[in-house]
């Protein structure tokens, strides 16, 4: 899946729906600073307890279906998700996409 993925060497990465880092520390390899996110605190916890050593990494529980959810407007470069999507309805997915285009950064 990462291969797939334009280059992000040095970029800001917002992996949403991060679990417990299967793709975080893989995606701290490259990136400049990865922001993870998941809605499980007991699953983003232990996301923290493997890829912790990353220091450019920060790890936040939270819903990304939530209004409340604050992310800076045009501040990623790339946005990443696996399984995210599946999991959500229609509408919730087309309110995130909104959502994404915001946060992205010119050219993300």
């Amino acid at each position: 899946v990462l291969s797939l993925l334009p280059p992000f060497k040095g970029k800001s990465v917002l992996e949403l729906g991060a679990g417990i880092g299967r793709f975080t520390g893989e995606l701290a390899k490259e990136a400049g600073q990865v922001l993870a996110l998941d809605f499980i605190e007991s699953v983003i916890k232990k996301n923290e307890s493997v890829n912790g050593h990353f220091k450019n990494v920060k790890f936040k529980c939270a819903d990304v279906t939530s209004p409340d959810l604050k992310i800076t407007p045009g501040s990623v470069d790339l946005i990443f998700s696996n399984w995210l999507l599946m999991y959500l309805a229609d509408n919730e997915v087309e309110n995130l996409a909104k959502k994404m285009v915001d946060w992205l950064k010119i050219g993300g």
